[in-house]
C-alpha cells in the first residue's frame, strides 16, 4: 500500500486489528497518526519487518496503554530495550508479544529498583505482566536479566519461543519450568549455553 492508503485507515475508525506487515516505507509519523488519533478502538498490531519504524513506534504503542494486546513487531533493527521496556511498562492488557529477529533487543523486561540506598542497589522488583504468548526468536544477544524477568514476573505465560538465544541455558530452562506453570509450549532450538 501507498501514502494515500496509509491515510485511508485512519476511516476505519472502529478497527480492532491491524496488520501492516512489510510496508517498507511505512515511518513513525504513520503509526502515530493511526494509534494516537484515528484507530482508537485498536487491539491487535502487526508490524513485522517495517524496517523505517524506530523505537518512536514502540513509544507510541505504549501510549496506548490497557488497549494494546497483541503486539508483533518482528525483524526490526531499529529497536532496543528502551521501546520495549516503554511497551512491557504501560500496556498492562497486552497477552501476546514478538519481538522475534529484532538483533539489538538485549534486554526484554520492566524492573525497578527497590530503593536508592547504596546497599540496596542489587535489590530488584519485577513489574509482572499478564503475558500469555512470548516470542524472542533470534533476539541471540539477550541478556540474562531478562530470563530472569521472563521466569520471575511473567507467570501466565503459555508459550515461550525462545530460540538461538545465548543465554538460555539449562538452569534458565529450570527457571522456566518452576517460574511458568501453565507453560504449553516452550521453544529453545539452537540454544548453546
Amino acid at each position: 500500500i501507498d501514502e494515500t492508503a496509509l491515510a485511508f485507515l485512519g476511516g476505519f475508525s472502529i478497527l480492532q486489528t491491524l496488520d501492516l506487515s512489510d510496508i517498507l516505507h511505512i515511518q513513525d509519523y504513520h503509526v502515530e497518526k493511526l494509534l494516537d488519533y484515528n484507530l482508537r478502538m485498536l487491539e491487535h498490531l502487526t508490524i513485522n519487518g517495517c524496517i523505517q519504524l524506530t523505537n518512536r513506534s514502540l513509544e507510541c504503542v505504549a501510549r496506548q496503554r490497557n488497549r494494546i494486546k497483541t503486539l508483533n513487531a518482528t525483524t526490526n533493527t531499529n529497536y532496543t530495550w528502551h521501546g520495549v521496556v516503554e511497551v512491557l511498562y504501560n500496556c498492562e492488557a497486552l497477552n501476546c508479544v514478538d519481538f522475534s529477529h529484532c538483533p539489538n533487543v538485549r534486554f526484554f523486561g520492566c524492573i525497578t529498583r527497590l530503593s536508592n540506598h547504596p546497599l540496596d542497589r542489587d535489590l530488584k522488583q519485577f513489574v509482572s505482566r499478564s503475558l500469555k504468548k512470548l516470542r524472542l526468536e533470534a533476539c541471540e544477544d539477550l541478556d540474562e536479566d531478562s530470563l530472569d524477568y521472563i521466569c520471575g514476573a511473567l507467570l501466565e505465560l503459555e508459550e515461550v519461543s525462545l530460540p538461538y538465544i545465548r543465554a538460555v541455558s539449562d538452569p534458565a530452562v529450570q527457571a522456566l519450568a518452576t517460574g511458568c506453570p501453565n507453560l504449553t509450549f516452550l521453544h529453545v532450538q539452537g540454544c548453546t549455553a
